[in-house]
Parts: C-alpha cells; sequence; structure tokens
C-alpha cells in the first residue's frame, strides 16, 4: 500500500513538471510569450521588477482583486468589484501592464486559462500593451481534454455556469490579414509574459 501510494505521488510530481516543462517550450517558442520560472514568490516580485525595467518601467498598471497579483504588485490599480465597468475600461485603456493570474495553464499549446469574475476583470488582459500572468505549476495541465474533463465534476460544472467569461489566451494579439505579414498588438496586448510559481507559495489562492 505504501509502496503503491508513494508510485502515485512519484507520477504525479512527473507529469506535473512534464506539463510545466511543455507549457515554458510553447509559450517561449511556438506562440511568442516569454516564460520565466519563479522558485518562490519572492522570486517571482524580482521577475515582475524586471519585466516592468525592461519596458522601461514607466505608465500606469492594473491588477486582478487577488492575493497573488496583490502580493507582487501591491501599488497596481486594484480592479476589485467596487469598481464600475466604465471606470475598469477607462483604467485599462490607459494602463501599460494588466496583472492577471491564470487559472491554468494548458501545456500542449501553451496557453493560459482566465476565468472572469467579480474582482477579475477581462480587461487587463486584452487592452494593456503588456499582460503579464501568474502561473503556479500546479494548476498547469496537460492538453485541453485534460481540461474539459475537470468540468464533468458537477460543481466545476456549476461554477463555469457562474463565470463571466473563460478565455483562453495563446501568445500575445496576432494577426496577419494584411500581405500575410504577421504583426503583433493589433487586436490585444503587444507582449505577454507568463510567471510560472514553483508549488509551495506561502499565499493560498482560490
Amino acid at each position: 500500500m505504501g509502496s503503491a501510494i508513494q508510485d502515485n505521488e512519484i507520477l504525479k510530481i512527473y507529469h506535473l513538471q512534464s506539463a510545466a516543462s511543455g507549457f515554458q517550450k510553447e509559450s517561449a517558442v511556438l506562440i511568442g510569450g516569454k516564460a520565466h520560472t519563479a522558485q518562490d514568490l519572492g522570486h517571482a516580485a524580482e521577475i515582475y521588477a524586471s519585466i516592468r525595467k525592461e519596458y522601461g518601467g514607466t505608465g500606469s498598471r492594473v491588477r486582478w482583486s487577488t492575493p497573488l497579483a496583490e502580493f507582487l504588485d501591491k501599488e497596481a490599480l486594484e480592479l476589485s468589484s467596487d469598481v464600475s465597468p466604465e471606470e475598469v475600461i477607462r483604467l485599462c485603456s490607459m494602463a501599460q501592464v494588466g496583472l492577471t493570474e491564470a487559472d491554468y495553464g494548458i501545456a500542449e499549446t501553451g496557453s493560459l486559462v482566465l476565468e472572469s469574475g467579480p474582482g477579475r476583470s477581462r480587461l487587463p488582459s486584452p487592452l494593456p500593451p503588456m499582460q503579464v500572468a501568474l502561473l503556479p505549476e500546479n494548476r498547469i495541465l496537460p492538453s485541453l481534454i485534460s481540461f474539459t474533463e475537470r468540468y464533468a465534476d458537477p460543481k466545476e460544472s456549476a461554477r463555469l455556469r457562474d463565470m463571466a467569461c473563460l478565455t483562453f489566451i495563446s501568445g500575445p494579439s496576432r494577426t496577419a490579414d494584411i500581405e500575410m505579414t504577421l504583426t503583433l498588438g493589433v487586436h490585444g496586448p503587444q507582449a505577454l509574459h507568463v510567471i510560472l510559481i514553483r508549488d509551495g507559495s506561502p499565499i493560498h489562492v482560490q
């Protein structure tokens, strides 16, 4: 019995590590975003600061009203449920950086999954020129099929119906409509950074 449990734990860790490696490869190489690996929240804060510095470090920032986003950037404008939809649009359209979390990462496509709702507006993702998404490694799933299977559970299915929006993001905005020339940032952010956070974060995130 003990050996079986240990084997299962080892298998779980293997799958998490493989999925994380796959996500980083897909998002950094295939999709055009940049993935960064943080050993803990302190390291994640350092990476976030370096990303901002790389792009000049100026301009306003907006963030989700979640513990992880608050930890990384307390000074960013918090888009809580008390902020009116009109004000959210105004703040996000003026911001340089939109800081969100990712509820899931899909390794096979390098995609982020964002669940929108109170305090979790979808606008910090498409409106600012740069999106920074925080993704704990234990939220990475191997495939789209494994993601959809989660909603076979009645509780998860009910939660899905209550969401304002479910968004899949696979890199920065892009289009090749004009003369088949790929252009980034036409319909959304020009840059997407994903900070992968290793397990063991001291902050519990819902």
